[in-house]
């Protein structure tokens, strides 16, 4: 048992000698609370300490890894060679040729944690190899079909109808500014969590 008097008299030596017990200690108290255990040495807690830090460094690399790959899926869409066409007798429709492509697939295959990095796409007004009428089609436009593939939201009026023109809603021909309108939409309703997973 250390008193504070113990303390203020005890040499440097003893001291830290006694800071690394009480660190050890709370290292074990820690580990017991988090591992269920009801007895552990102190060199188990060491080395459970150990790896917990390692593992938690492992996850956090793989997460970084996982966040750059997406992210690189996401940019390589621009260099898709596909199209946006109207079915045949239905000009109210697009077909989007890309949608079974690996990359497509890939990105969509994120799911949960692809939505942020989509709707932030959204507003990117880059050309992509992606044409539409022989125009070529930004690329916010193919991140908002990426995204349309993993949520659904249904936007509302004043009155509590469904709302057609709301601005989160893009076509293929959609310019800078309709990309600018309908990033600020998803980004209310990502930081309100108002969409449904596919």
């Amino acid at each position: 048992m250390y008193t504070f008097r113990s303390l203020l008299n005890a040499s440097p030596r003893a001291f830290n000698a006694i800071a690394a017990r009480v660190k050890e200690t709370a290292v074990l108290v820690l580990v017991v609370a988090q591992c269920g255990c009801s007895q552990v040495s102190s060199g188990s807690a060491r080395q459970l300490s150990t790896n917990q830090v390692a593992s938690s460094k492992s996850d956090a690399r793989s997460h970084a890894q996982a966040s750059d790959s997406l992210l690189h899926l996401i940019k390589s869409l621009a260099a898709m060679h596909t199209t946006f066409a109207h079915p045949v007798y239905d000009t109210a429709t697009w077909i989007y040729s890309g949608e079974s492509s690996s990359t497509f697939r890939a990105i969509t295959a994120f799911r949960r944690n692809a939505i942020g990095p989509l709707v932030e796409c959204i507003g990117d007004t880059s050309l992509t190899q992606t044409t539409l009428s022989g125009r070529r089609v930004l690329l916010g436009v193919l991140c908002y079909e990426a995204l349309s593939r993993i949520v659904s939201h249904e936007a509302t009026d004043a009155s509590g109808d469904l709302d057609p023109n709301w601005p989160g809603y893009l076509a293929p021909d959609a310019g800078a500014s309709d990309l600018r309108r309908a990033w600020q939409a998803w980004l209310v309703v990502l930081h309100s969590g108002d969409y449904n997973l596919i």
